[in-house]
């Protein structure tokens, strides 16, 4: 059986030169974290996982909407995106950086019931089908 799991980031960072370091010092972490892993490949367009369903991070940031791979059984695609979610969630909400549309603060912004970056696990289009539950 197959599950969905990954991560939103919604609302999309705005286009802005603080978002643009913030986005630069994630993709600098993600490209030092996996150094010389060769399911890891970053080009122009930006970091691609080799793994699952190919997750991607594009170098423009405000195309980022979800970074998700299925998973089965003993999925190589779940550890990538597990790491790459603290990774986000170190570089991106624990210094507060969100600025475009929000009211809320960076304390909110960091508590665990943020808005955003939420591991999601997802049934896939046969559980939905048959109605089965995936598990947690």
């Amino acid at each position: 059986m197959e599950i969905d799991i990954g991560f939103d980031l919604f609302p999309p960072l705005a286009e802005n030169e603080h978002n643009d370091v913030i986005w630069a010092t994630f993709i600098a972490e993600i490209e030092r974290t996996f150094a010389g892993d060769s399911r890891v490949v970053t080009n122009a367009n930006g970091v691609e996982f080799n793994v699952g369903e190919h997750p991607k991070l594009p170098s423009k940031y405000h195309r980022f909407r979800r970074f998700s791979s299925k998973v089965s059984g003993r999925s190589e695609a779940e550890p990538y995106i597990r790491r790459v979610l603290a990774i986000a969630k170190s570089c991106i909400l624990a210094v507060g950086c969100i600025s475009g549309p929000s009211s809320q603060t960076s304390q909110e912004l960091s508590t665990p019931d943020s808005r955003f970056m939420r591991l999601k696990r997802e049934p896939s289009r046969f559980q939905r089908l048959h109605n089965i539950q995936p598990a947690m």
